[in-house]
């Protein structure tokens, strides 16, 4: 039996993202990518100064290693170091700050072996790393992990050679381990542990939407995705109240170099050879209420992979994208580009260790 020309659009756009992602990861573990030209690319912003207002630090994997970047002085150090040919990926805070969460490849037993992709946890100062869930098959990733609420478990995304992908809850113990949601993927969790929001296939299966349910995965709800958006991607709750930030594709209502009109067409047609050009598909920030109401744009940078992360005050998010880490308040009136440190992985943000004077 032949697929269903939807099916195939939405596999073909699910791997261009995939690989756009994995490379990304890979990429920023060695060098960061080309300065963009005047023609494409996101927008330059100049290398802000340091911003003394804005608290905490943003956590990052590079060169086999975490490492921290404090807004406050603009300066990054080292926390930890990986051992060789392991690869870390996305990285969360839990509730309190204390810890963090994050996923790290391991290689195969031989180069005919697939490797694996664990999930482990550490405190935020890069010490104390626990195993929570290690990867019960060759090729089977564990990934895009969030906190529960209470601090005591972690949502993540599984995947496998299989093509089965999935999101699941296990304690930090390593204990209750649970499929939540078939088919789904980069979980997050509100802050009185009432929804979840994550990605999923819109009804028709053409492109992932952004959706939300209760925590066990019941009374699922969609939000928006495409036709508002050819592409959606990693949602954020904010740490107070429901508000989600996400990276999206395009503007609703308006067509775009990569509009809602042609899908799939459109987003390949952006990846097509052009002359003098190096760049991904142009992302932007947006807002959302739990309920689907109130979408507001807060970035207009046309970053690539954009990665957000809350400042847990909630005043600030936090972003990675091809040029560097940036930050943007809450409502959106400014964009700070604070270093040309890449993390194609993502970021998380910290809170300070002790109260400022």
């Amino acid at each position: 039996m032949r697929a269903r020309p939807w099916r195939w659009r939405r596999l073909v756009l699910r791997a261009v993202l995939l690989a756009g992602y994995l490379f990304g990861a890979l990429a920023c573990q060695t060098n960061p990518p080309a300065q963009p030209n005047a023609i494409l690319g996101p927008k330059v912003l100049p290398i802000s100064g340091p911003m003394p207002s804005v608290p905490g630090k943003l956590l990052y994997a590079k060169n086999e290693g975490f490492w921290a970047l404090e807004p406050s002085t603009n300066t990054t150090s080292q926390l930890t170091t990986f051992p060789g040919g392991t690869l870390a990926g996305a990285v969360a805070t839990s509730p309190d700050s204390t810890r963090v969460a994050y996923s790290l490849y391991q290689p195969g037993p031989d180069p005919r072996t697939p490797g694996g992709t664990d999930l482990l946890t550490m405190s935020a100062d890069g010490t104390d790393v626990r195993l929570v869930l290690a990867h019960d098959a060759p090729g089977a990733w564990l990934g895009e992990p969030s906190w529960a609420a209470d601090g005591d478990a972690l949502y993540f995304t599984y995947r496998d050679l299989g093509g089965a992908e999935r999101i699941e809850r296990i304690g930090i113990d390593g204990s209750d381990r649970t499929v939540i949601i078939e088919g789904a993927r980069s979980p997050t969790v509100s802050a009185d542990g009432q929804r979840l929001a994550y990605l999923a296939a819109d009804a028709g299966g053409q492109a992932d939407a952004v959706w939300t349910s209760a925590t066990d995965g019941t009374d699922a709800r969609r939000l928006l995705g495409g036709p508002e958006f050819p592409a959606v991607a990693a949602p954020r709750f904010a740490p107070s109240g429901r508000r989600i930030v996400f990276a999206a594709v395009g503007t609703p209502g308006q067509t775009s170099s990569v509009g809602t009109e042609g899908g799939l067409g459109e987003l390949l047609a952006w990846l097509s050879p052009r002359t003098a050009s190096a760049h991904g598909i142009p992302w932007d920030l947006w807002l959302v209420n739990g309920d689907g109401n109130a979408l507001q744009r807060i970035t207009n940078i046309q970053e690539d992979g954009p990665i957000p992360t809350w400042s847990p005050d909630g005043e600030w998010i936090g972003f990675s994208g091809e040029l560097g880490m940036y930050v943007v308040d809450a409502a959106g009136d400014e964009t700070r580009r604070l270093s040309e440190e890449w993390a194609g992985a993502g970021i998380a943000w910290v809170a300070d260790s002790s109260p400022r004077s």
